[in-house]
């Protein structure tokens, strides 16, 4: 999964400001299938280290630590939440014999591990142990599967994130938090995209040969190799995670054209 680096303000300015994955919080979960396990506690894991941002300040209350508290705590739950699923789901569609709709969902899985570490690291400046409880849906069939991990994105996007963002918002000083729920959200309506798209007709999506990779930085997923730099943070390629078939040239990067005459 990711390996540890530092943070600058800059490049977490940038990372608050665009679109990144998110996950689905305990708080909805009730209404999921029988779950294959029963409830697990998830600590947090390979945090990405942040030691030059602040979000407390002296304008924050004991009462709006305490709501940030919590909002951080479902937010790390909805991201880490994912993140086991889609490596569970992703092994489970090896099985269906859809070996690309796996790769997705470790890439997915990857992503979503970047986000819970930043919200991790948050929760640890604020004294508190980043802890989920993380349920998994049975699956019978690539299609359930499918229908399932619809059903988490689109409830991320259109319920979870914009109440979490509501109760942000009303916080002073928290325009860094805002940035980055409100990219999170924007990011699962591109996921519930890319899963309507593999569920309208799952063996041709499956049959297609591109790759892909997880800025380790930003958590940005891509359809293909890693770019020159990421899109959304500016990574270097070197940040990226790759998922599925050996790499191509990056998207922007072309093949230098042959002089006939060899000039």
């Amino acid at each position: 999964m990711t390996t540890s680096s530092r943070l600058t303000q800059k490049q977490i300015a940038l990372w608050a400001s665009v679109g990144f994955l998110g996950a689905i919080a305990s708080a909805f979960l009730s209404g999921c299938a029988d779950p294959v396990h029963e409830t697990m506690k998830q600590p947090a894991e390979e945090v990405i280290e942040i030691t030059e941002v602040d979000i407390i300040s002296p304008h924050h209350s004991d009462a709006d630590k305490k709501a940030m508290k919590e909002v951080l705590e479902k937010t790390y739950a909805a991201e880490y939440g994912a993140k086991v699923r889609c490596e569970n789901w992703a092994l489970k569609a090896d099985a269906f014999g859809a070996k690309r709709v796996g790769d997705f969902l470790r890439a997915l899985a990857s992503s979503e591990g970047v986000h819970a570490n930043k919200y991790a690291e948050m929760l640890k400046e604020l004294g508190e142990n980043p802890v989920a409880n993380v349920e998994i849906p049975e699956v019978v069939s690539l299609e359930n599967l499918l229908d399932e991990a619809l059903k988490f994105e689109k409830k991320a996007a259109s319920e979870f994130y914009p109440a979490q963002l509501e109760l942000i918002k009303k916080l002073p000083s928290s325009t860094a938090l805002v940035g980055m729920l409100d990219s999170a959200m924007a990011n699962d309506a591109e996921h519930v995209k890319i899963l309507e798209e593999i569920r309208k007709d799952w063996k041709k999506w499956n049959g297609k040969t591109e790759p892909f990779c997880v800025c380790q930085i930003c958590g940005h997923l891509e359809e293909n190799a890693p770019p020159v730099n990421c899109p959304k943070c500016g990574a270097p390629k070197e940040k990226f995670q790759s998922f599925g078939p050996k790499e191509t040239a990056p998207k922007s990067e072309t093949a230098p054209k042959t002089d006939p005459a060899g000039k």
